[in-house]
């Protein structure tokens, strides 16, 4: 258990983190839409830095900021599968039901993130193109976290329902 002692301490400190930067992309986001002058503040989406000139490209930040919001949402929940585990309850329908909103949010995060950049690149060079960098930050690797969690809410849910025929048996 102290494996997972250690897990919930780096989400927590995470969630944390997570906190701080909602709070500044809350303050941030009314000051750079009702701003007339131009932004030039260096923002990076998943390495790509985007600068922020005109309405479009402000409404692409706004979606970014709800694709960050998502992911957050999604830590928060794991942040209960954890809560849960400590106490226990492991093979419970409040679980299940958490890792696929978990694993929905992650993937939904990273979907949004990978077209804005999709869209900003072809409003830019009229390119489309598509990169598949390594790290946290890639959309492979946060589209299958987001998988991942979907596919071990399935299997939590068959061992609940294992566990259930078990103890009708006995």
């Amino acid at each position: 258990m102290k494996k997972l002692q250690f897990l919930k301490s780096l989400v927590d400190l995470f969630w944390f983190f997570s906190i701080i930067a909602i709070i500044a992309m809350t303050l941030f986001v009314p000051y750079m839409f009702f701003s007339k002058e131009v932004i030039d503040i260096p923002i990076e989406i998943n390495g790509q830095k985007i600068l922020v000139t005109d309405l479009s490209t402000k409404f692409l930040l706004l979606v970014a900021v709800i694709a960050y919001f998502l992911f957050a949402y999604g830590i928060f929940l794991f942040r209960k599968v954890l809560m849960s585990f400590q106490k226990r309850t492991i093979f419970s329908d409040e679980v299940v039901v958490l890792l696929d909103k978990v694993g929905k949010s992650f993937l939904l995060s990273s979907t949004l993130t990978a077209c804005i950049l999709l869209v900003y690149n072809f409003s830019r060079t009229s390119v489309v193109s598509i990169e598949f960098g390594g790290g946290f930050s890639s959309f492979l690797f946060t589209a299958s976290l987001g998988l991942f969690f979907m596919v071990l809410s399935e299997v939590f849910k068959i061992s609940k329902t294992m566990k259930d025929e078990s103890d009708l048996t006995v």
